[in-house]
């Protein structure tokens, strides 16, 4: 199934693009991947999940575009090249991202949906940088302001037309 589940979320990047994230339809995944409706709706039961799952979907795409983290390197180093990567692995869904963000921008029902799956990411690619040892409250403020500076670095970066 996580098989089924990449399809999905790759054929819903390629369905947002030449439109928006509100037509986007679970029947349009499913025709789209020839994967039976049921089995698109047992893997997102609705778009809220298929949100979830996208996030979940550009944190897998930067596990493996990271690879292992040289240890030796400074913890800021490392948590930015992990964070190099992941806005490497949104450029190749460029537009798909920024139509997702429009939606966001004027549906706060998607911002509910979004911070929970987006700070479960910030935990991971604070693991992948070697930040695994942070626990309890200190671990909750790191993983905060993480996301925190990531949103911001996404708002700048949706609106940046240069190519790199």
């Amino acid at each position: 199934m996580p098989n089924d589940t990449k399809k999905i979320c790759s054929a819903a990047l390629r369905l947002i693009a030449p439109k928006d994230w509100e037509s986007l339809t679970l029947d349009h995944i499913a025709k789209a991947t020839k994967i039976p409706l049921a089995r698109v709706k047992k893997i997102c039961a609705d778009k809220d999940a298929l949100l979830a799952a996208l996030v979940q979907h550009f944190t897998n795409e930067t596990k493996s575009a990271v690879g292992k983290i040289n240890k030796n390197d400074s913890g800021h180093d490392r948590l930015f090249e992990v964070m190099m990567a992941r806005l490497d692995v949104l450029q190749k869904n460029r537009q798909a991202i920024t139509c997702i963000l429009h939606a966001v921008k004027h549906n706060p029902k998607l911002t509910m949906i979004l911070v929970p799956a987006q700070r479960q990411a910030m935990q991971d690619m604070l693991r992948f940088a070697g930040f695994a040892d942070e626990t309890g409250l200190r671990q909750r403020v790191i993983t905060a302001g993480l996301l925190a500076i990531y949103a911001v670095t996404l708002c700048a970066w949706s609106r940046d037309q240069t190519p790199d």
